[in-house]
């Protein structure tokens, strides 16, 4: 009697879904072989299956650490990245993004105080007897925690400290004739500091009436007179005549003054007033 066998089983399951995997099926004996009949055939059998290849999806790193930011302050950026490892194959899932960048110290910077030029002095209070004048430089405020303005805006200087203008308290002259011609004559008696070292003097015969400017706002009227004004700057083209001196708190005859006068101022001929000074020696 010959052997008898089922008909095979259902393949199995391929052992992959790609990467060629194996599947197999089985079948079984029903009747053995006796007296000499035909042995059985084999049972079961493999094949391989899914022989298409696998995809590979892509596969990165970890980000690396965020790097420094570009500024200390004032919003700057800081990025960090990531690298491939496996490159997606076969249909595989593509690799996602592998930089990354983010805002960073948003806080205002700072600013430091900021100082221009000084400007021009300002016109000075007074024109004589110390006056005062100003200048002021622009200033940028510090901002947000910047270095403060090391000094003032303005600044204030003395000026114009010379004497103003006046009435000289131990000089005066007169109008005279003397060694045939009009001259105004200039007498000294001790004189004060300030007529003797540079309060320097213009002596003048006004005629009529007139209106003197003093300096500092104040003026002086004279009526057919002679007057001296002491402190006085700049050249007086005045002719000076004789400077008679004063003895024993008395002025010296003039009709006694002769040529070689002992204070004797030159005539005819500019006076600097920068550099004369009264007669006391």
């Amino acid at each position: 009697m010959h052997c008898a066998v089922s008909v095979f089983s259902a393949w199995t399951a391929c052992t992959k879904t790609c990467g060629s995997g194996a599947q197999s099926r089985s079948r079984s004996v029903t009747a053995k072989a006796a007296d000499g009949g035909y042995v059985c055939p084999y049972l079961a059998e493999t094949r391989t299956c899914n022989k298409h290849a696998c995809s590979a999806d892509c596969v990165m790193t970890q980000w690396s650490s965020w790097s420094a930011c570009t500024r200390s302050c004032g919003s700057g950026s800081q990025v960090r990245s990531r690298s491939t490892v496996v490159e997606p194959a076969n249909g595989g899932k593509a690799c996602p993004h592998s930089a990354e960048t983010r805002d960073c110290n948003r806080s205002a910077c700072a600013v430091d105080c900021a100082i221009g030029q000084w400007g021009a002095w300002s016109s000075c209070t007074k024109t004589c007897g110390s006056g005062s004048q100003t200048r002021t430089r622009a200033v940028a405020h510090p901002k947000h925690g910047g270095a403060v303005c090391p000094a003032s805006s303005q600044s204030k200087s003395g000026c114009n400290p010379h004497m103003c203008l006046h009435v000289c308290s131990h000089t005066k002259c007169e109008y005279v004739f003397l060694g045939g011609a009009w001259r105004t004559s200039i007498l000294t008696n001790k004189c004060s500091a300030h007529e003797l070292h540079g309060g320097n003097f213009h002596c003048e015969h006004h005629f009529g009436t007139k209106t003197v400017s003093l300096g500092g706002g104040m003026t002086a009227q004279h009526t057919n007179e002679c007057a001296c004004y002491c402190s006085n700057k700049g050249t007086s083209s005045m002719t000076h005549g004789y400077d008679l001196g004063w003895q024993n708190n008395a002025a010296v005859n003039i009709n006694n003054v002769g040529p070689n006068a002992p204070h004797q101022i030159t005539k005819s001929k500019t006076i600097d007033l920068g550099s004369m000074q009264a007669g006391c020696k």
